[in-house]
């Protein structure tokens, strides 16, 4: 996965742009295997495990993975608490993004980690991520009834 973030006043680390963050450990990468179809989870997955590396660790440890995709899937989210690289220091949660039944991606908020826990990023941000993602997945609905 590839951040896509652009450096601006609000921006709180400049080396995120163009950098390539470790799917399993992020929480749109979770997110995103979680509500993928099978097929492709299976594909990511075996290509994820044939990479060296401790970012890689968890696609070789099917249970420990499902468990956590599980999770995911049970909570409608996914998670991460600096879980990726401490010395950035940063947090986020992650909605799935949908067209109908088409996974499209996952939106998700970032944050400094001391500004708040994952339980309060949840109780907070989450319902506004999860009612944006709604209402995209609507119009693009209601886009498509139209063609």
């Amino acid at each position: 996965m590839v951040t896509r973030c652009h450096f601006s006043r609000l921006s709180f680390h400049r080396s995120m742009v163009g950098r390539r963050l470790p799917l399993l450990e992020t929480a749109t990468g979770q997110a995103y295997l979680a509500f993928c179809g099978e097929a492709e989870r299976e594909q990511i997955i075996a290509l994820l495990a044939r990479r060296e590396g401790p970012e890689f660790r968890l696609a070789r440890d099917p249970v420990a993975l499902d468990n956590l995709l599980r999770k995911v899937r049970h909570r409608g989210y996914a998670e991460n608490f600096m879980a990726w690289n401490r010395e950035e220091k940063i947090a986020s949660i992650a909605v799935p993004l949908w067209a109908g039944e088409r996974l499209l991606g996952c939106l998700n908020l970032v944050y400094v980690a001391k500004a708040m826990s994952i339980e309060q990023a949840v109780v907070k941000y989450l319902p506004a991520l999860q009612r944006f993602a709604g209402r995209i997945d609507q119009l693009l609905s209601e886009g498509q009834e139209q063609v």
